[in-house]
This record gives C-alpha cells, sequence and structure tokens, in this order.
C-alpha cells in the first residue's frame, strides 16, 4: 500500500488525525505544511520524492508494531 492510500485508511478508521500525521512526518524533515500534505493525502496535490519517502517513514514510525503496513 502506498503513503497515499495508508494515510487516508489511518484518517478514515480514526487511527491517527491529519494533525498526527503532519507532525509525524513533519518531526522526521518533511517540508510540506499541513495544508500541503492533507491535499496531498486526497490527491489534490503530489509530494516530491523526498517528502514521499519522509512521509513513508513517519508512517511507519508512528504506527504501532503490531499494525500491517
Amino acid at each position: 500500500m502506498d503513503a497515499r492510500s495508508r494515510a487516508r485508511d489511518l484518517v478514515a478508521t480514526s487511527e491517527m488525525s491529519l494533525d498526527e500525521i503532519w507532525l509525524s512526518y513533519f518531526s522526521v524533515g518533511g517540508n510540506a505544511g499541513p495544508f500541503e500534505l492533507e491535499a496531498f493525502i486526497y490527491g489534490l496535490d503530489e509530494l516530491g520524492q523526498i517528502d514521499l519517502m519522509l512521509l513513508e517513514r513517519a508512517l511507519t514510525a508512528a504506527l504501532p508494531p503490531d499494525v500491517a503496513v
């Protein structure tokens, strides 16, 4: 599952809020602001390759170990 789908699923199931996803992403060095990240998650914008990798890293680090990624 790609980062966009995983983030959208986390928000839809209330496992993480958009703010929590953005904070995790920002804490690992992400450059996009909260609105840009939300636009990416809902398919309205794209992230650069580095920011996409940072989002994937943040999602993996933020999830409990028993959640499949």
